[in-house]
């Protein structure tokens, strides 16, 4: 969860805090045994063994809480409350609002989904994509429970969890032939209305167990299956970015029929949010009306594809697919497929040459973006440089597809440079970080850089995917090289030797003046975020966070957090940013945070940020005059 990971980080300093970093995994390893022990005062010898008895002693407990669990199903019930939750949500009467003691009074047998044999239900790899374990273990809860038909779930979610909102989907079709109960905790639901919830589902199970139903085998359910159309089907590829022309460029070279949806709007947004629940992410609702749309406008036939690009992380984007799944299924068009993959998919269904330049085709929509917002602020006639980077990105997909990047983009960034400018000072630079969908996509974020760019300043977009990319292949690489791995560490060197070289003769082609084409390594990442999380964060947590420090680092007058509503990684970056700001001479930094509903509030906000960043960009300017002279 990005929310308990990097807490410490978000308490703030000023706590005296031990912080332990245990892999919940069968291996429940500390990852940072040499700090607690000292912390401690222990020998090693000493940690050593308190850690092992610590754990010991879970392990006991965990065996005594299945066999209660055993007991209650031999005894004579004929209907048992199976409450499934988080360990904190499950074991604290205040957080639960006391509902051991509500569901006694009505006379219902329970247990905890602990107390079920959990550890004997195996996941298959379509379940992959569900990467919180907690959520994982609902699966297999729910799964035990379609096998007794006197087995009846509550479930206990609190408000604000992305993980549950998608998992209630699974849930849903997998326990839709008996009563069951969500609930949804925060710290204004009223008791009252709790307790009618829970009687209302008592007299449910009642009704039901006196119709006396066959017992239902659990619905074949898959998280994620992303599986490549054939080769005669039609692919739908949203503009969920301008880094989508890379894509279709990529499939279209693959053999496939590819058609790029226009960028979204209010009726693509409405849409959405009619087939949503409105527990998921914003950026999920925007991509459920493209898919929507693209169905009833008959772009999507029966056979064809939906794609965007996916990927495994504590990001509810992994959840997309499933979820886009179930609007399809609520739509009646089941014979579509959601194509989500992740890198090694890509590369086994469009070859190593074909994913190398598509590769660079997502860098090249990223130094063209970049270069665009760098000069759009000084264009002479206002449309230019979006004229030209809207024509740039169609011949970008005509350049993957025919594998000759590195000859397009050079005559792309010369289009932008020929547009004539306006002579004078360098406004104020904003770099702008969130999630990775709003922060650079133009109805997502409320047209977000028009709108500072209205207000006199230049934007400084952070990557889209590449430095997620890059992430992630030298983080796997530096692990197979310490678990000696040699077919892993092979594999994984040779894409990120020709992807760093590829990288490399791609930015050699930006011109002198252009300030912001380098990112940032893997080591400088890491070495940035290391005074604001810990080294077991998520990775989009590391990355989002250190792409602040780095634009306070190199220039930018103010950092902004475009994030959506409840983003977990936008809320956690929107914790810690204060410390950011206090460790680099008080820029101005703020979180702009977007969901359909903005108005004028979020409009002075805006205009106050930017007041603040135009007053910092003067008097940081007025202070390198003194000095040089």
């Amino acid at each position: 969860c990005p929310f308990t990971q990097p807490l410490p980080w978000m308490i703030g300093e000023g706590e005296d805090l031990i912080v332990p970093n245990l892999r919940l995994d069968q291996s429940r390893q500390l990852i940072n045994p040499q700090e607690i022990i000292e912390r401690l005062g222990l020998s090693p010898a000493q940690g050593e063994l308190a850690l092992q008895t610590g754990l010991e002693g879970l392990n006991r407990w965990q065996a005594r809480v299945r066999a209660m669990g055993a007991e209650i199903i031999k005894e004579n019930h004929d209907r048992i409350v199976v409450v499934m939750g988080r360990s904190y949500n499950l074991g604290d009467p205040f957080l639960n609002m006391n509902l051991g003691q509500h569901l006694k009074r009505l006379g219902l047998a329970m247990m905890p989904m602990d107390a079920l044999p959990l550890h004997e239900v195996e996941l298959d790899s379509s379940w992959d994509s569900l990467v919180w374990s907690s959520n994982r273990d609902y699966i297999r809860a729910s799964m035990l429970i379609c096998r007794d038909p006197r087995l009846f779930p509550v479930v206990l979610s609190s408000f604000g969890c992305g993980p549950d909102g998608f998992t209630v989907k699974y849930l849903e079709s997998l326990l839709e032939s008996r009563p069951r109960l969500f609930l949804e905790l925060d710290e204004h639901r009223g008791e009252a209305g709790f307790v009618t919830r829970l009687e209302a589902f008592a007299d449910e199970i009642d009704a039901h167990l006196r119709r006396k139903p066959p017992t239902q085998p659990p619905t074949n359910l898959k998280s994620s299956e992303t599986g490549f159309p054939p080769r005669n089907a039609r692919i739908v590829v949203p503009r969920f970015a301008d880094h989508a022309y890379a894509f279709v460029g990529a499939l279209r070279r693959s053999g496939w029929e590819v058609t790029v949806l226009p960028p979204p709007d209010q009726t693509c947004l409405l849409l959405g949010e009619s087939l949503s629940s409105g527990r998921e992410c914003h950026p999920f609702t925007i991509l459920a009306g493209d898919l929507a749309g693209a169905v009833q406008k008959g772009l999507l036939r029966p056979g064809d594809a939906f794609f965007f690009p996916g990927g495994v992380n504590a990001c509810l984007y992994s959840q997309y697919p499933a979820g886009l799944r179930h609007v399809l299924h609520r739509m009646g068009a089941k014979d579509i497929s959601i194509v989500s993959p992740n890198v090694v998919e890509m590369r086994d269904n469009m070859g190593y040459r074909t994913g190398i330049d598509m590769w660079q085709g997502t860098v090249a929509a990223d130094l063209m973006l970049r270069v665009s917002c760098e000069l759009r602020p000084y264009e002479r006639h206002k449309g230019e440089i979006d004229r030209i980077h809207q024509t740039n990105l169609e011949q970008l997909a005509d350049a993957v597809e025919e594998g000759r990047v590195l000859d397009f983009l050079p005559n792309a960034l010369t289009q932008l440079q020929s547009v004539e400018r306006i002579e004078g000072p360098r406004r104020p630079i904003i770099g702008v970080a969130g999630d990775v969908y709003t922060r650079i996509n133009a109805f997502a974020s409320g047209d977000l850089f028009a709108r500072l760019e209205e207000l006199g300043c230049e934007v400084w977009p952070a990557p889209f995917l590449v430095d997620s990319a890059e992430f992630n292949l030298t983080h796997c690489f530096r692990k197979a090289l310490h678990e000696l791995d040699i077919g892993e560490m092979f594999t994984r060197g040779i894409i990120r030797s020709a992807k760093d070289f590829g990288s490399w003769r791609l930015r050699r082609c930006l011109p002198e003046w252009s300030h912001h084409y380098q990112e940032p390594d893997y080591d400088h990442v890491m070495a940035m975020a290391a005074s604001y999380v810990g080294p077991g964060a998520d990775p989009i947590v590391i990355l989002n966070l250190a792409k602040m420090v780095d634009f306070a680092q190199r220039g930018a007058a103010g950092v902004l957090n475009a994030i959506c509503f409840g983003c977990m990684v936008g809320g956690v970056s929107a914790a810690i940013m204060e410390r950011i700001r206090q460790d680099h001479d008080d820029i101005p930094m703020s979180t702009l945070t977007f969901g359909g509903t903005e108005g004028s509030d979020d409009n002075a906000r805006l205009e106050a940020f930017v007041y603040q960043a135009q007053r910092y960009h003067q008097q940081r300017h007025l202070h390198q005059e003194t000095h040089s002279t």
